[in-house]
């Protein structure tokens, strides 16, 4: 497809290079040593359309429903995206794509669903997952941008702090969350 990709670049006086770093990613071994690229058509041709660099992607309720497993950090799901976004790469046992989902780890479940939804790519060579390109890096930081605003956020995430401070016996720093709970969740209302 990258071919097609190029023509279309060419005959609309598209930079390429802009287009493969926004819709490419999703890349397939062909034969041996020849890659496959396969980029998101809808997203190409509506850049090309609109003249205008920007997510295209498809909201789909699946990933809403992923969202607040984002927002939970899930598993480390939050951390691993944004370990994601910065780059990286995480790897995963290749069996994940191919076992029955009752053997399987929760956090890999996730990014196996974000896999087959388009939102991560996976290498079978390096047995890992990665951010395709920037549109999907665009979503995710709109997700994890978008964390913590909201009430329920904010108490579950320090809600989990408290707990694992807890666990970890840390009584300083116990006081300090449980203070800080007060005053940002439950402020004190003057009665008179």
């Amino acid at each position: 497809m990258a071919g097609e990709v190029k023509a279309l670049c060419a005959e609309r006086g598209f930079l390429y290079d802009s287009i493969r770093d926004w819709y490419d990613g999703y890349i397939f071994e062909n034969k041996p040593g020849e890659d496959l690229h396969m980029y998101n058509s809808n997203s190409v041709v509506s850049a090309i359309l609109d003249n205008q660099l920007m997510s295209y992607w498809p909201r789909t309720e699946s990933f809403e429903d992923l969202k607040q497993y984002i927002r939970l950090n899930s598993d480390g799901l939050h951390d691993v995206l944004t370990k994601l976004l910065c780059g990286d790469t995480y790897q995963i046992q290749e069996e994940i794509f191919f076992e029955d989902d009752t053997t399987q780890r929760y956090l890999n479940k996730i990014l196996k669903q974000l896999v087959n939804l388009g939102y991560l790519a996976y290498d079978r060579g390096k047995s890992s997952v990665y951010i395709p390109n920037l549109e999907i890096k665009r979503e995710f930081i709109e997700v994890i941008s978008g964390m913590g605003d909201d009430p329920l956020s904010m108490l579950v995430s320090l809600s989990l702090e408290i707990l694992d401070t807890t666990l970890n016996k840390d009584g300083e720093k116990l006081a300090n969350l449980i203070a800080k709970f007060h005053e940002d969740l439950c402020p004190h209302k003057d009665v008179q």
